[in-house]
């Protein structure tokens, strides 16, 4: 300390002079002039330069050797770490919680910013809130009711003038003409076609436009959707007293005379709030149940979602079926009028071999086709006599009429391609041809079946299964054996079946099937996989080089054995599960 004293006497002369300085003589008025800066003031500036807080309060790094809470010693990988709070030395876990700080390193819950602090300091200050806070829920809700109101209020605008429009269209005429296409009367409400051109995506799902989806309008708002986002339940009908009127699509209230066309969701909504049909439908259940007492929601829901007929659940399983086959149906004939086309330049070349052998399964796979789609309007015919609602009858015409429209549209070519076929191959010998590939495709599936048969055969467990596949083996031969017969074939069928056990006795030495995975503890799953993965195979070859005739035949003999199969090896999967558990409780005892 004499040291310091002695400095301090030494600097005394200078402090003198420094107060007889003109700076001392200024009043203290005149003061207010400058800008004063407190020293510590200028400490917190220079301390605050690196990390944005005040450091002047830390511990020195020597001060502690350990952590003042958990007493962790420091070293290279424990290393040292400071509470911006307290300005105590803690380890990395003891600094972990968060507290707001101001720039003087005290709390400052709504301006400061988030430092770690020791779990002391954290506890000493109350719970900090998140700040000041706005409730936007009221508000929200006002503008959402607002929305709501000028929705409602465009919906009921758009349907009074799409009632207009049609009133000054006529209704019979309307109706007479439109036979499923909406009338140009219903497009009133329709966005400009420049606007429309503007979406690129639909506004629910955002699946792009394109050449295959095309934009659709709803006739309420305009707007431009794709076609399975909009949904045809617009009733626009005509009252006893000759007014045009507008309503959401109900079975309960369908009228026979009326137009159906497609609105959005949000549209429909609005219509459904505006005709009241919840009240509607309250009504018509009370006075149905007698009671007079309260519907509850769950009874309301049901008459919302009204289920379909008996005879609609048959339309509902043959549509996919028909959609599938007139795909297929158009496909073919497309192939067929190709290989038509190149069957000129075979005939100059005089390699006719190939082309016929496809020109044979096509003309057998349309015929084929044409069968199914025939029987598939006989059902629809008997099913549309049938007691149904009036929409469900509507939908079970308009799909009947489209598959009729569909088949005299694919009759012209496919009888165009068959005189063409005249010209070049003499009256039957394409049915001879037709047969031979297809024995030449079901030699294919023969052999796969019968080595499955004789591998499974060397499995103790699979022993019935290897009979099913023995009787799927003789099913196959004798219908080789009808095909060999009608192409008027050199080969004989025995020769053929001699050849056939050849071949598989030599493919169960060099590729087997499941016979490989004999003593493996897996050998039910593995087994499994392969048995699913040959009948897949098996119906892939037989989709290419079979016509749909023979498929048709032989599909149930390969569906059944497919089957019996897998319910085999699943069977013996769950016995081992159960005999596993049954041990487990033994040992557990």
């Amino acid at each position: 300390m004499d040291g310091v004293g002695d400095r301090v006497e030494s600097l005394q002369p200078t402090l003198e002079a420094a107060s007889n300085s003109p700076m001392k003589r200024i009043a203290d008025d005149d003061l207010e002039d400058f800008d004063i800066v407190d020293l510590s003031d200028a400490v917190l500036d220079l301390t605050m330069k690196e990390g944005g807080i005040s450091k002047a309060h830390w511990k020195p790094p020597g001060a502690n050797t350990n952590c003042q809470a958990c007493h962790l010693k420091f070293d290279l990988i424990d290393k040292k770490h400071w509470c911006h709070r307290c300005g105590g030395l803690f380890c990395k876990s003891c600094v972990s919680y968060r507290r707001k700080l101001s720039p003087q390193a005290t709390p400052d819950p709504i301006h400061g910013m988030y430092y770690n602090v020791c779990i002391n300091c954290f506890k000493q200050e109350p719970e900090q809130s998140v700040g000041p806070s706005r409730n936007y829920s009221n508000h929200f809700t006002l503008l959402r009711n607002q929305h709501l109101k000028e929705r409602d209020s465009m919906v009921r605008h758009a349907a009074a003038a799409l009632c207009q429009a049609c009133k000054e269209s006529g209704m019979a005429s309307s109706i007479s003409k439109s036979l499923g296409i909406d009338p140009e009367w219903t497009k009133v409400n329709f966005c400009a076609k420049k606007v429309a051109s503007s979406f690129s995506v639909c506004l629910v799902c955002q699946a792009k436009f394109g050449i295959t989806l095309h934009r659709h309008h709803c006739r309420l708002c305009g707007r431009v959707f794709c076609d399975k986002c909009l949904f045809r339940s617009i009733e626009i009908f005509d009252d006893e007293t000759g007014n045009v009127k507008l309503d959401i699509l109900h079975p309960e209230y369908e009228r026979e005379k009326s137009i159906i066309l497609r609105g959005c969701e949000q549209c429909l909504e609005a219509l459904e709030k505006a005709t009241k049909l919840e009240a509607r439908l309250q009504r018509s259940l009370s006075r149905s149940m007698s009671t007079g007492t309260e519907v509850t929601e769950a009874t309301l829901f049901e008459a919302k979602f009204v289920q379909p007929s008996p005879a609609f659940e048959k339309v509902m399983e043959v549509h996919p079926k028909i959609v599938k086959a007139l795909k297929l149906l158009q496909t073919t004939i497309s192939q067929f009028q190709e290989d038509i086309n190149s069957l000129v330049g075979k005939e100059k070349s005089g390699s006719l071999q190939g082309i016929s052998l496809k020109l044979a399964k096509h003309e057998g796979d349309v015929k084929g086709l044409f069968s199914s789609l025939r029987t598939f309007a006989q059902i629809l015919k008997k099913t549309k006599a049938r007691p149904m609602n009036v929409s469900e009858k509507r939908i079970a015409e308009n799909l009947y009429t489209q598959l009729v429209l569909s088949l005299g549209d694919n009759v012209g070519p496919f009888r165009a391609c068959c005189s063409a076929l005249m010209d070049f191959f003499p009256e039957g010998v394409l049915a001879q041809t037709r047969a031979l590939v297809d024995a030449e495709g079901l030699k294919n599936t023969l052999l796969v079946v019968r080595q499955l048969g004789i591998e499974s055969l060397l499995f103790e467990d699979l022993k019935d299964v290897s009979v099913a596949l023995a009787g799927v083996t003789q099913q196959l031969h004798g219908k080789i054996r009808e095909l060999m017969e009608i192409s008027n074939s050199e080969q004989f069928v025995d020769d053929v079946m001699e050849k056939v056990d050849k071949f598989v006795h030599l493919s169960i030495k060099t590729n087997s099937f499941i016979i490989k995975y004999q003593g493996n503890p897996k050998w039910k799953e593995l087994v499994l996989s392969v048995w699913n993965s040959t009948f897949r195979a098996i119906y892939t070859q037989l989709k290419r080089k079979t016509s749909l005739e023979v498929i048709g035949v032989i599909e149930p003999w390969i569906n059944e054995v497919w089957k019996e199969g897998c319910d085999r090896i699943t069977t013996l999967q769950r016995r081992d599960v159960e005999e596993e558990k049954e041990w487990e409780m033994i040992d557990s005892k």
